[in-house]
């Protein structure tokens, strides 16, 4: 059995979001790959990773906000 830890990959140059996840084999990687996702690790120049969460308002907020190019903050 899989489980699927369900994220959203933040396009940077104008905002735009996709749905995606990371694939892992336990409870116990899940709970380190969100932490990972949490602080940025999968992160680059060009594109964020961050969790799935609806409603929007409870997207992450403060430090681990994503800035795109055009100056929206996700």
């Amino acid at each position: 059995m899989s489980i699927k830890v369900l994220t959203h990959v933040i396009r940077r140059r104008d905002g735009h979001v996709m749905c995606d996840w990371i694939e892992v084999a336990s409870e116990g990687e899940a709970f380190h790959e969100k932490r990972k996702v949490k602080f940025g690790y999968y992160d680059d120049k060009d594109f964020a990773v961050r969790m799935r969460v609806y409603p929007k308002d409870k997207h992450l907020k403060g430090e681990f906000a994503v800035r795109t190019k055009t100056g929206t903050v996700w």
